[in-house]
C-alpha cells in the first residue's frame, strides 16, 4: 500500500512575483534529490509541498547542511575559438 504524503505548506513563498516562482523551481529540483516522490502545488496563492515521511524540521536540516547549490561556471570564457565565433555573429 503506496504511503501517504506529508503536506507543508510555506507560507513565504506566495505565487504574486517571478522571484518565489523561481525560487519554487530551485526548491523541487534541490528537494527531488533527497525525496525521489518529492512534489509541490500552488494552493490558495501559497506553495505547498510533499512527501513520504517529510516534516518542516526534515527540510530546513536538510536545506540548511546536506544541499549544496550547483556551482556556476562559465566555461565559454578564455577560449579564442568561441571569441571568433561571437565576432563573426
Amino acid at each position: 500500500m503506496p504511503e501517504d504524503l506529508q503536506a507543508l505548506r510555506l507560507g513565504g513563498l506566495r505565487i504574486d512575483s517571478l522571484g518565489n516562482y523561481l525560487a519554487t523551481l530551485g526548491l523541487m529540483q534541490a528537494c527531488s534529490r533527497k525525496w525521489a516522490d518529492f512534489r509541490g502545488l500552488w494552493s490558495d496563492g501559497e506553495f505547498v509541498v510533499g512527501s513520504a515521511g517529510l516534516t518542516r524540521e526534515a527540510l530546513e536540516d536538510f536545506l540548511a547542511s546536506d544541499w549544496h547549490p550547483t556551482n556556476y561556471e562559465r566555461w565559454w570564457k578564455g577560449s579564442k575559438e568561441i571569441a571568433k565565433l561571437r565576432s563573426w555573429e
